[in-house]
């Protein structure tokens, strides 16, 4: 994984350092430096792997060869101790390949510097490591003149700013003391509602990770907006004249109120450029409102932010837009009054708001002019104080119609939390009443296991003493048929066979087998005997086993006597 690592510094000709030499060594290419009237040769530098020159839209061709630039920054620089080029060194990932970093490069030189009007001379370095225990170093330098390229095809002033923004005309610094970046200003604006945002989408590929990013790539919407307001011009208020300075007051004082004036345009930069033909006034801001029933509940929104000063588009020809500058030109109107100064409005550009062609009157025309300007300024500040009172009034109104939704909302809260309370106790009564009736069945069933398996039990030993039943009836009729049999031989053998031997052993023998058979009969009898004390002791399906037995013995009787 790759070290965090970014650094900036100035090619200072005053350090003895060459732009030219510095775009060679970071290319890897063969340069000569018309300046200096010599070559610097880095063709013999390895590593180099993607090297690349990114210019605005309207910047020329020749821009994009390497030494036509950095010999014309050069020679456009005549002080010998000149700052030539910004100069940049910033690590790359491991973890991508060498494709993404070049890539990441390409983007982030786009976004960071060619939109906002620099040239950028972009070069990767693979940075392999030759010890292999050692994690590579990709990298990629870039420089950017310091002196613009203008769209009108020359090279420009270098810029000074002269920073304003509070009611104390000091400059508004973040806690590290410096400038609000945009991302911090968004951070500020829109984090709280982007995580409440968040928070209410069940879908994840619905969440917004970064309103900035989110916003970059709208085409609805700007990340923030700049005005440029310029008092007079070149032939009445150059730089370096007594107008001029008078001038700078008025951007002053227009600056300490803007914020005051627009609640909704959050100032991110303000800034006074003194280095040009004429004073002027670039200002940054970006555009905000909240209470918003789709998306964010807090957003960007230019249109909605003009809205809540009044200002509504009524077509092309008077956008809010067009309100909204005329309304700040009326109110540098009256700051200009205050310095005594005449002016008047000419037709803009919409993007950027002007105020043009102002010069001082003769002693005692100014004087008149002067009057006159206090008592329209006058009227405009009792026209607007008016309707700064009806805006506090339908303001209040809103709040108290706010709080009383509010108390009604939470009241409402309290009664669904003391009703969801009260439901939750029911549900725990109703899940350990539902336990208990839970372990009561299971007792039921277990008892009830207990006794089928009594039942069972009687069951079959019923079954076992019915089948002995049954067996001791057929034995015992058996027994007395043949008993009947043997009683009719004998009768017939005794009456037809007086004094016959033979005949005598068979009686004999015939009496022998009927005493074993009534011994036999006497043996099941005791057996049924106990079938019928066992049998007194069951009941199944209502009827006792002995009489069920006892029906049963009467139909086999019954059969008997049937003859079956």
């Amino acid at each position: 994984m790759a070290l965090y690592h970014f650094s900036v510094r100035h090619v200072s000709r005053g350090k003895g350092q060459m732009v030219v030499a510095s775009a060679a060594y970071i290319s890897g290419q063969r340069i000569y430096d018309g300046y200096y009237n010599k070559i610097h040769d880095y063709t013999s530098k390895s590593g180099v792997v993607f090297t690349e020159i990114l210019t605005p839209e309207y910047v020329p061709e020749r821009m994009t060869d390497r030494e036509t630039l950095w010999n014309e920054v050069e020679h456009v620089e005549r002080n010998n101790k000149a700052q030539l080029a910004y100069s940049f060194d910033i690590a790359l990932q491991n973890e991508l390949t060498l494709e993404e970093n070049i890539r990441l490069a390409k983007e982030f030189c786009q976004e960071q510097f060619v939109v906002c009007g620099m040239i950028v001379d972009l070069a990767v370095h693979e940075g392999k490591s030759d010890n292999e225990e050692e994690p590579d170093n990709p990298h990629f330098h870039v420089l950017a003149p310091i002196r613009p390229f203008t769209e009108e095809g020359i090279w420009g002033n270098k810029q000074r700013r002269e920073y304003i923004l509070d009611e104390d005309g000091n400059r508004v610094k973040d806690a590290k003391g410096k400038d609000e970046d945009i991302k911090q200003a968004y951070h500020k604006l829109f984090d709280k509602a982007l995580k409440e945002y968040n928070a209410k989408q069940k879908r994840k590929d619905r969440q917004i990770k970064s309103y900035y990013d989110k916003i970059s790539r709208s085409k609805q919407e700007k990340l923030f907006y700049e005005v440029i307001v310029q008092i007079g011009n070149k032939d009445d208020t150059g730089v370096g004249s007594y107008s001029a300075e008078v001038a700078t007051w008025v951007l002053k004082d227009y600056v300490k109120k803007f914020q005051f004036r627009n609640p909704q345009l959050y100032v991110i930069g303000a800034y006074i450029h003194l280095d040009e033909e004429t004073p002027h006034l670039h200002l940054n801001f970006i555009p905000w409102v909240s209470g918003c029933k789709r998306g964010l509940e807090t957003k960007t929104s230019l249109k909605a932010a003009l809205a809540t000063r009044g200002f509504v588009s009524e077509g092309k020809g008077n956008t809010e837009w067009k309100q909204w500058a005329e309304a700040e030109k009326d109110d540098i109107a009256l700051i200009m009054s205050r310095y005594g100064i005449d002016w008047k409005k000419k037709d803009t550009h919409n993007k950027h708001l002007y105020v043009l062609d102002y010069k001082k009157q003769e002693r005692a025309k100014e004087v008149a002019a002067l009057e006159e300007e206090i008592e329209g300024a006058q009227v405009v500040l009792e026209l607007k104080e008016e309707r700064i009172e009806s805006l506090e009034k339908e303001i209040e109104s809103k709040r108290d119609g706010f709080r009383k939704e509010q108390s009604e909302a939470q009241k409402k809260l309290y009664d669904t939390i003391a009703e969801n309370q009260k439901l939750q106790s029911e549900t725990t009564d109703l899940r350990l009443r539902n336990s208990e009736l839970r372990l009561e069945y299971y007792e039921n069933v277990d008892k009830l296991t207990d006794k089928q398996k009594e039942i069972d039990v009687a069951q079959k030993e019923a079954d076992k003493w019915m089948m002995i039943s049954d067996t001791a009836k057929l034995q015992t009729e058996r027994a007395e048929f043949e008993l009947e049999e043997a009683e009719r031989l004998k009768k017939e053998l005794l009456g037809e066979a007086d004094g016959d031997d033979y005949l005598k052993e068979q009686v004999i023998e015939l009496r022998y087998q009927n005493q074993i058979l009534r011994e036999e009969n006497r043996s099941l009898k005791d057996e049924l005997e106990k079938a019928y004390e066992f049998m007194k002791q069951f009941v199944i399906g209502g009827i006792n086993l002995l009489e069920k037995f006892m029906e049963w013995i009467g139909e086999k009787v019954k059969d008997v006597a049937r003859g079956r």
